[in-house]
């Protein structure tokens, strides 16, 4: 679901489309990859990427033009950022402002489109306990908690085996929780806080058994709206049935499959399109990844120092963006969570605590811890971590 002033730049990009005022994206990282593709989506052109000396000579297939060159025709360029850290935003601001460019008018920035921290204004953010990393993925007043994304893990089975998951899949327990004690975890904490999208994810969620009674059991949730919409997360290697899709229909929020896309031999991305496609069902295919950030091994701790953690937690955009409940638990990232969640102390009981109690726990363990023992196992992810290649497989 995006947000109107979203909607409205959306309306504006299209315009600068059709009366030929070229539309660039400020930077050339990880950001600016996902815009591009959103705009791609969307239908919108993009002229060129943006950088400080544009000494790269192409990216995706575009040319990187030096900032200057663009500032000295201001008047005829939308600028749209694709930074993900908001104090790197702030920055770019300025930098944009002191070229004569007005924000929301000739640039503007989309965070992740449906994952944006663009409905907290800046103030809400530089007034909040945190100015780092957490502040750009949790909304906090009067301690009202508001994620940007709230994983819900049903089972931990995958039907790959993915050498560098971020999860800890591949080294993980084949399980499959029980779908009523599972639902009711997540609607427990719905009860204290609110997400903009609930993710449904595995593992791979159809190799689940009982899926089509967890969606059900989803749909009818005392909580459901304080959900905005929901996404199930797939990586398409197992068709659903009409069973499942069915009971999924019943879940009254916007919602939508979202495919990753790994060209794999069997990947079935195409059957499951047009099996979903018979309920009128929405999903997106998940932007090609051409790199993934080294996630650390499960089974062995950085050594970092707990300085070193505590500078990795604030620069890293995965963090907060994946709160996770899986098994009773929940999880501040969810970044080896599978492989870790047996053995981690740092998470929250949600079944053994009072319901009136439960909101300051989340709270404290969101804003008051500064790192966590799961952190110790990963690199954290950042534009200047190690690239890997996407989805190579275990023998």
């Amino acid at each position: 679901m995006l947000l109107k002033q979203q909607l409205d730049v959306i309306d504006t990009l299209r315009k600068c489309n059709e009366i030929r005022r070229p539309v660039y994206i400020r930077g050339t990282g990880k950001g600016a990859l996902l815009i591009f593709n959103e705009l791609k989506n969307l239908g919108i052109k993009v002229a060129a990427f943006v950088d400080i000396k544009g000494d790269r000579h192409t990216f995706l297939g575009l040319n990187v033009l030096p900032m200057e060159s663009v500032y000295r025709s201001s008047q005829n360029c939308f600028v749209v950022c694709g930074q993900l850290n908001m104090n790197v935003y702030f920055e770019v601001r300025k930098e944009l402002e002191s070229h004569g460019l007005v924000e929301r008018k000739d640039f503007y920035n989309f965070g992740y489109l449906g994952f944006s921290f663009a409905r907290q204004d800046d103030k809400t953010i530089l007034q909040s306990n945190f100015t780092d990393g957490r502040a750009r993925y949790l909304s906090v007043e009067n301690k009202t908690i508001l994620f940007d994304q709230l994983l819900i893990i049903p089972n931990s089975t995958c039907s790959l085996r993915c050498k560098y998951c971020a999860t800890g899949v591949q080294y993980a327990a084949r399980k499959v929780f029980d779908s009523k004690q599972t639902v009711e975890d997540y609607d427990k904490l719905l009860s204290i806080c609110k997400t903009k999208v609930a993710s449904i994810q595995g593992g791979e969620i159809f190799l689940n058994p009982d899926l089509s009674n967890f969606f059900g059991l989803f749909a009818e949730m005392k909580n459901i709206n304080n959900c905005e919409q929901v996404e199930v997360f797939t990586n398409a290697t197992i068709v659903p049935t009409d069973e499942q899709l069915a009971a999924y229909s019943r879940i009254s929020l916007p919602k939508r499959f979202v495919i990753s896309n790994y060209g794999l031999p069997n990947v079935k991305t195409d059957k499951f399109i047009a099996k979903i496609k018979e309920f009128g069902l929405d999903y997106r295919i998940h932007p090609p990844d051409f790199y993934w950030f080294h996630p650390g091994d499960p089974r062995k701790e950085t050594g970092y120092t707990v300085d070193e953690l505590k500078d990795i937690i604030n620069r890293c955009t995965k963090f907060a963006r994946t709160t996770t409940v899986m098994d009773g638990k929940f999880f501040a990232c969810c970044q080896q969570v599978h492989a870790l969640y047996d053995k981690s102390i740092d998470f929250i009981d949600i079944r053994n605590i009072n319901r009136s109690k439960l909101e300051n726990e989340i709270y404290n363990y969101m804003f008051n811890k500064e790192s966590y023992d799961f952190c110790g196992y990963c690199r954290g992810e950042y534009e200047n971590n190690e690239k890997i290649p996407p989805a190579e497989q275990l023998q």
